[in-house]
């Protein structure tokens, strides 16, 4: 559940989604699902259709217009793409309140930029976080800007901490986070889908084969979470010799799966990084 005490209950504090796209709608959901009113939620999306699918499947406000969202907002959270954040900050900094909060989720954009264009003293952060969010599971890194006073970062760790796990880290480890959390759960989907399609090609119906596979995921993870032993130890403990598991992890290995995840991590937090400079942005 969202903190009550970061939201200043039983004051109540006005959130703006700005872009609501695919990331957006996952954040939207979880505050949601978390116990954030849809009355106190204002949200922006492209096109006008898309404003209206939320507000209908949501019960808040939408529209098209990044101002009228933010306007009165306690914490703005924008959610466009990279290239379009200046603008949009452009235009959601002189809307918010004095003491307002504008949050950027997007990826590669660093945070002094980001603060520039929402105009001198607004108080700012950057968060990373995941479409998890949508299930309250998401895993969000936080970065405070330099006008973020200790009640401010509050407020913002409280929000995030609604819709999953936090940690606040310095900048320079945004685009590890970036690869790790933010295109993680992407990765899981790809091995489930491959999972998923071996299993039917070893006799399974494909919603038994989807149903075993979830389960078995969700299953792993939750243990991983709550277990005292790390990855490897877990995966040692599950392949004994000789055995199934040790057969298909070996597999695994000769087909170099471990140093392919190494390398699709590290292409993705390059990428973060030529993303920031291609806009021009380091």
């Amino acid at each position: 559940m969202i903190s009550t005490d970061a939201l200043h209950e039983p004051e109540r504090t006005r959130i703006a989604v700005i872009g609501a796209g695919h990331l957006g709608e996952a954040v939207l959901g979880g505050l949601l699902r978390a116990g954030l009113p849809a009355r106190d939620v204002a949200v922006s999306a492209l096109p006008a259709e898309r404003a209206h699918i939320l507000a209908e499947r949501y019960g808040v406000a939408a529209g098209t217009d990044d101002a009228a969202a933010a306007d009165g907002a306690d914490i703005a959270l924008v959610a466009v793409p990279p290239p379009a954040v200046p603008a949009a900050a452009a235009e959601v900094g002189p809307a918010l309140p004095e003491g307002a909060v504008a949050v950027s989720l997007a990826a590669a954009v660093p945070l002094a930029r980001f603060e520039e264009a929402l105009g001198p003293g607004r108080p700012a952060a950057r968060a990373v976080t995941n479409t998890a969010a949508a299930v309250g599971r998401a895993m969000t890194a936080l970065v405070g800007g330099i006008h973020l006073d200790g009640e401010a970062r509050a407020r913002v760790g409280g929000l995030f901490s609604g819709i999953g796990s936090i940690t606040w880290v310095g900048e320079e480890a945004m685009d590890a986070v970036t690869a790790v959390a933010g295109s993680g759960p992407a990765l899981l989907y790809h091995l489930a889908a491959a999972m998923a399609g071996a299993a039917v090609d070893q006799g399974l119906p494909p919603g038994e084969a989807r149903a075993v596979v979830v389960q078995t995921l969700f299953g792993a993870a939750s243990l991983l979470r709550e277990a005292d032993r790390g990855p490897a130890e877990l995966a040692a403990e599950a392949a004994a010799p000789g055995g199934t598991t040790r057969e298909a992890l070996d597999r695994l290995d000769a087909h170099g799966v471990p140093e392919a995840v190494a390398e699709a991590v590290a292409a993705a937090a390059e990428r973060s990084g030529r993303l920031a400079e291609d806009a021009g942005h380091r």
